[in-house]
């Protein structure tokens, strides 16, 4: 190959180098989320007044409840459960998918060796001899698709998008995986409270209606207050029958949260003692301001990772109108004889530009641009679209927890009148002065009264938890938590502090 011929093979090189910097298409900015009214006002319309600026921790925010088993059940959920191994699998892909298109950018070099043995009869070349031989080569080629307008690098902006899109799916599992394995966890022990509760009530019924067949049968009274009595306990046993449904259903919905079968739970909850105690949330829970939330919900980080991929397709699409240039260059060594191959003389070389463009395309190039703008606009409404509802969580997540604080601190003032009228209606009960079944209803409506504890009790614990999904939290290693963001320190109306509430009920 003389020198004409390689400066004419350099020639698409050096072309390629000169335009390697023309990428086409917008280069991405993220959303501005300091635009946002919310964002301008830097708090959250529901938070309490008062609050205290502090930042949420990220991660574990289910250890505050101070429950062991709900922790070993998050953990194990997190661990194993099927909606984190198809969110990782998800994850895996799509980083191979942005291996693979960076890869696209690198010519592909290839190498070959060959071995011909031919035999040739007579007459078959018209020379009327035999032909008999062997050839050996070896040799390489590669092939360069050039990213002179850089749709590659759009290709490769567009698929490592992608992934962390996929990323932050995974962390969005993860917190929604965590918030639903507390509520259920929550529920589990809310119905077995209940059970024991109505339990209770269906003892002091018996007795009632056992009192009313006595005085019944001592012909002090008809038969409708033991008709009355005994349908009191009819009812009271299918409210047990369906709680204890419940309960059942829910360590079933709870053991296949954490990637178990339904009923591996039930050797869990069998036991009776302190250990099923409903846990309650702190006293103050940290929730940020807005702009920390926008940067914290993976969600968010979703659609803006989607908005980033979309406005590199536009990149791709613009490419697409302009020339295209492959390089295929071809080098190779043959010999009848293998002693004879690394012979300089038996060398061949190839270079082989080759350009290609659809100049007349009747507009589909131009339409595969107004369709990669168009996806773009669709992905940045879908962007403040998120943020709106991740916003509207949080106040609607906020509502319900300083509601629920108020309803748990109402339900704990009525059971302590309660359980004092039944108190004193006992003492009158035993002095005489009034019947067993004035006092017998009495200590029913107490217990009715601490079953209304008890539902309040897991409701507000389970906004906490509703309020921690709303928030974004429970994705993130602890080291990664520790970033101080301006905030609010949730302490509502009505707050009771956990450790007298665990005392008395």
């Amino acid at each position: 190959m003389n020198q004409k011929s390689a400066r004419l093979g350099l020639l698409p090189v050096t072309l390629a180098i000169f335009l390697a910097g023309c990428v086409q298409g917008p280069d991405y900015e993220r959303p501005r989320p300091a635009e946002n009214g919310a964002v301008v006002r830097g708090n959250f319309v529901r938070a309490f007044d008062g609050a205290i600026a502090a930042s949420p921790e990220l991660a574990m925010w289910w250890r505050e409840l101070g429950d062991e088993r709900l922790n070993s059940l998050v953990e194990r959920g997190l661990s194993s459960a099927p909606s984190q191994a198809i969110a990782i699998a998800r994850v895996r892909q799509a980083r191979s998918v942005a291996n693979s298109t960076r890869a696209e950018r690198l010519p592909v070099i290839s190498a070959s060796a060959t071995y011909v043995h031919a035999e040739v009869p007579e007459d078959s070349l018209g020379s009327g001899d035999p032909l008999s031989g062997d050839l050996f080569s070896i040799g390489a080629d590669t092939m360069w698709e050039v990213d002179l307008w850089g749709s590659a690098r759009r290709k490769a902006e567009r698929a490592n998008a992608e992934a962390d899109a996929a990323e932050a799916r995974l962390a969005d599992a993860r917190v929604t995986l965590s918030a639903e394995i507390t509520r259920t966890y929550l529920a589990v022990l809310a119905r077995r409270a209940e059970a024991e509760q109505l339990g209770r009530r269906r003892d002091l019924e018996n007795s009632l209606a056992r009192y009313a067949e006595e005085r019944f049968q001592a012909g002090a009274t008809g038969r409708q207050p033991v008709e009355g009595a005994k349908a009191q306990v009819a009812q009271t046993d299918a409210e047990m029958a369906a709680v204890t449904a419940d309960r059942a259903v829910l360590v079933d919905a709870l053991a296949v949260l954490i990637g178990q079968e339904p009923g591996s739970l039930d050797g869990e909850f069998a036991e009776s003692g302190a250990g099923n105690a409903i846990p309650l949330p702190p006293e103050s829970v940290a929730i940020g301001d807005p702009a920390a939330l926008i940067s914290r919900r993976p969600d968010i980080r979703v659609a803006e990772r989607q908005l980033a991929a979309a406005n590199a397709q536009i990149g791709v699409a613009e490419a697409a109108r302009f020339p295209g240039l492959s390089f295929l260059g071809l080098i190779g060594m043959g010999a009848g004889d293998p002693g004879d191959m690394l012979d300089p003389d038996n060398l061949t070389a190839i270079a082989v530009p080759r350009i290609s463009w659809s100049f007349l395309d009747f507009g589909r190039a131009e339409r595969g641009v107004e369709q990669a703008m168009a996806a773009r606009d669709a992905a940045a409404a879908q962007y403040d679209q998120a943020v709106l509802i991740a916003l509207q969580d949080v106040e609607a997540a906020l509502a319900r927890f300083g509601q629920q604080r108020i309803a748990f601190a109402s339900a704990l003032g009525t059971a302590r009148h309660l359980e004092t009228i039944a108190t004193l209606e006992a003492q009158r009960a035993t002095a005489g002065t009034v019947g067993r079944p004035v006092a017998i209803e009495a200590e029913t409506a107490a217990i009715d009264a601490r079953r209304g504890v008890i539902v309040a009790r897991a409701e507000l614990t389970r906004s906490y938890a509703t309020l921690a999904k709303a928030l974004g939290l429970g994705w993130q290693g602890e080291a990664e938590a520790t970033s101080p963001v301006n905030g609010s320190k949730a302490n509502g109306p009505g707050s009771t502090s956990q450790a007298s509430a665990q005392e008395q009920f």
